[in-house]
């Protein structure tokens, strides 16, 4: 059970490899590693959150870097309830 409303947002990636490396850009933003939430994928895999209030941050050091395959999320959870938004995707073409 989900106890407490919070606002995040979330990032996903294609491998873990991906994700570590993300870690370490975002450092500075004192990123936590999760699994990704079932919501968004049944398989297992990692995941980095981040307070709501560092989007436009965390976005402009994703977007300058060469991490290809990445999801964004915006999580709300209120009352209980867990809402999650796709808010961007970057695909390696």
């Amino acid at each position: 059970m989900i106890r407490r409303d919070e606002t995040y947002i979330l990032y996903t990636f294609n491998s873990p490899h991906s994700t570590i490396k993300a870690q370490k850009l975002l450092r500075e933003l004192l990123p936590k590693v999760i699994p990704v939430l079932r919501e968004i994928s049944k398989s297992c895999g990692m995941s980095i959150k981040l307070k709501f209030e560092l989007l436009e941050n965390s976005l402009k050091i994703m977007n300058e870097s060469n991490i290809l395959n990445w999801t964004l999320y915006k999580v709300i959870i209120l009352n209980g309830e867990r809402n999650i938004e796709e808010l961007k995707s970057r695909k390696d073409n």
